[in-house]
């Protein structure tokens, strides 16, 4: 579990000259040679240096000489103190203590230099700022391989990294942090322009990011071109609390409307270079939130807006506690409560502490969308919020013992597979102490909250995953939506077959086998076309006519393009879902490169006799009528049918297994 890790190809045997007098042998005073020079050259950079050599032949003929070396390797992993390898120039001794100075420009060669303070004290000096822009991954890296080749005349090609195969598995560069902090500066920019509107009926109490773009958690980096289709993030607001809202919930839906048109409205009056659109929810029952503002720049940044009412919340929780209300209209009203405290206050809450933690420690962002990749590479992003995979990560940085805390991507990464298959999700809660504030008694009460889960649903039909904050003592708010059994116990068991191949393997190990998931465990593979997709994902793809005296009404330009609800393969996943989650479970990725859903039958749904209440298809199976009762069974083929016919054009091909 080190920071950097590399292996050194190490010299022929003719190459390799003993400097000391003792049996140790050439390799092991080589290798000793290497510590003790990357220790001085790393210095307070390092915590922690290890040094392992490869194995030589365990036996050869007596006849003949020893094998030579010229195959074996030394495997050295370093811990980084992140705070010091950070430093771009180092300062070695003053230019007027002669004997230190005369050593430290032999020790580094040409790459030692003076520089002076401006109190005119001249030291020597080294600079690294070069390799600034890779962070101190990137200095550490260049440190190693210019001092290995200064003093051991190590080639470069003979020092491999082992982590920079993660870099291909998800994309790190130094313009990363840049794009980040523009999406930032653009949500700053989208804050004035808002509060700055005089003509709103309310005052504006708060505008808060969600979006994991302005938390620097996002797979990928979020890009500003004005060419593609706008990609939102998304944005809550808050006014502040008026008797000018409707005590109907309802009518506070329509209210809301009613903001957004007038926020949309008055941005473009004020701001030629932005263009808002109203869209409509998926909403289901009335009191539910009706719609969304997006919010689009010339530069090709969007928000999405909605709006929060503290009165809903209210009346939400008025609602769930009158027991003259019918039972499922106190648990309907209980999980809109849910849903609305979720988005409006635990979520802005998250991305606030998500963003400064990933400001304090520089390797969680890159962890994050490193664990995140892992969970969309085996199918699991539509069970899992992204809030939640944060979280995991996060647990392995403020967690770390019997480790320091991670100082790498592929380090908090490993680590956080490691957290994810020793924990015992089924008798134990996972408590993220986030702000640091959680007292003994506070821990005490949310491990008696979890049992009274269990004793309630012991079969976990409803809650797994018992996951609990500072900010959200239930432990069920990310939760809620998923996983269930099935899919946590997919987790552990895929998190420790990774674990246990990083432990065989150990620097041999290929990074991207651990994102490589089969498809033979599924019943379904659903196969979507690239084509389609990207065609509904250019502006463009936003023509809805195929009659000519209608297209100039309906079809988009780049600059009056309607950003999409949400990506083409999740609106499919959304349908398939709320049609066919009875009989079929579905799995997949989440990003828009994944063009894979696999699904699998459900083992419960087994032959029956006819009822009413038939959860899907059903067709007759079984003998003759006169001998036994007729049975029937799932009909996978009409329901596999169904499918094909709602994906339509999305759907390339649909493989059956068995």
């Amino acid at each position: 579990m080190f920071d950097l890790l590399l292996r050194i190809t190490l010299p022929t045997s003719k190459e390799l000259i003993p400097r000391t007098s003792d049996c140790k042998g050439v390799v092991v005073d080589y290798s000793e040679r290497v510590y003790q020079i990357l220790k001085r050259a790393l210095g307070e950079r390092a915590t922690q240096i290890h040094i392992e050599i490869s194995k030589a032949s365990d036996s050869w003929s007596t006849s003949s000489s020893a094998p030579k070396h010229k195959h074996r390797t030394l495997l050295v992993g370093i811990s980084i103190d992140p705070s010091k390898a950070s430093q771009a120039r180092e300062f070695g001794p003053s230019h007027e203590e002669k004997k230190d100075a005369a050593k430290f420009r032999d020790f580094w060669g040409d790459k030692a230099e003076l520089w002076q303070f401006p109190d005119g004290n001249i030291v020597e000096s080294l600079d690294w700022t070069a390799f600034g822009h890779l962070g101190y991954v990137g200095i550490s890296e260049a440190i190693i391989r210019y001092i290995l080749k200064l003093r051991l005349q190590v080639d470069h090609s003979n020092v491999v990294f082992c982590a920079e195969e993660f870099n291909s598995i998800v994309s790190f560069s130094p313009a990363d942090k840049t794009s980040y902090t523009a999406a930032r500066q653009a949500f700053e920019t989208l804050e004035r322009d808002i509060r700055g509107l005089q003509d709103l009926p309310l005052h504006v109490k708060q505008i808060a990011a969600i979006a994991p773009e302005l938390r620097q958690a996002s797979i990928r980096v979020p890009e500003s071109d004005p060419r593609k289709l706008a990609q939102p993030m998304g944005v809550v607001i808050s006014f502040e609390a008026s008797g000018k809202w409707p005590e109907n919930l309802a009518a506070i839906q329509r209210a809301k409307v009613a903001f957004l048109l007038k926020i949309g409205s008055s941005l473009e009056e004020s701001n030629e270079a932005i263009k808002t659109h109203l869209g409509l929810e998926d909403a289901q029952m009335d009191v539910e939130n009706l719609a969304f503002l997006d919010i689009v720049y010339q530069n090709g940044i969007a928000f999405r807006l909605r709006v929060q009412s503290d009165l809903e919340d209210t009346l939400l929780e008025r609602k769930t506690r009158d027991k003259t209300l019918e039972r499922h209209e106190r648990t309907e009203a209980s999980e809109l409560l849910a849903a609305a405290k979720l988005k409006y206050t635990i979520l802005p809450l998250h991305n606030q502490m998500i963003a400064t933690y990933c400001t304090r420690l520089a390797a969680l962002s890159p962890a994050i969308r490193l664990v995140k990749q892992w969970f969309s590479s085996h199918k699991l992003s539509c069970h899992f919020s992204e809030e939640l995979v944060e979280l995991f990560t996060l647990q392995a940085f403020l967690r770390p013992y019997p480790w320091n805390v991670p100082s790498s991507a592929t380090t908090g990464f490993l680590r956080t597979l490691y957290l994810l298959s020793r924990w015992d999700w089924r008798d134990e809660p996972l408590i993220i102490d986030t702000a640091e504030s959680l007292s003994a008694s506070q821990k005490a009460e949310i491990n008696t909250r979890f049992e009274a889960w269990r004793k309630i649903d012991p079969n976990m039909n409803r809650t797994t995953l018992f996951v609990a904050t500072s900010q959200d003592a239930s432990g069920t708010a990310y939760t809620a939506d998923g996983p269930s059994k099935v899919i946590a116990a997919r987790m552990t068991s895929l998190a420790r077959s990774a674990c246990k191949l990083v432990k065989e393997r150990a620097a041999d190990i290929d990074a991207r086998s651990l994102f490589q998931t089969s498809l033979r465990d599924y019943d379904i593979v659903i196969h979507l076309s690239p084509k389609t997709i990207r065609s509904l994902q250019r502006p463009e793809g936003a023509k809805t006519s195929v009659f000519k005296n209608l297209d100039s009404l309906t079809s988009a330009t780049k600059a009056s393009a309607l950003p999409l609800l949400e990506s083409p393969a999740r609106s499919l996943l959304d349908q398939l879902n709320a049609i066919f989650s009875g009989p079929l479970l579905f799995f997949h990725g989440g990003a828009d490169e994944d063009t894979v859903i696999a699904a699998l039958w459900n083992p419960q749904l087994h032959a029956r006799s006819f009822s009413i209440h038939m959860p899907c298809s059903f067709k007759p199976v079984g003998g003759d009528e006169g001998e036994q009762q007729q049975l029937y069974d799932v009909d996978k083929q009409a329901i596999t049918a169904e499918i094909a016919r709602i994906g339509g054009d999305m759907i390339e091909r649909i493989e059956v297994k068995g």
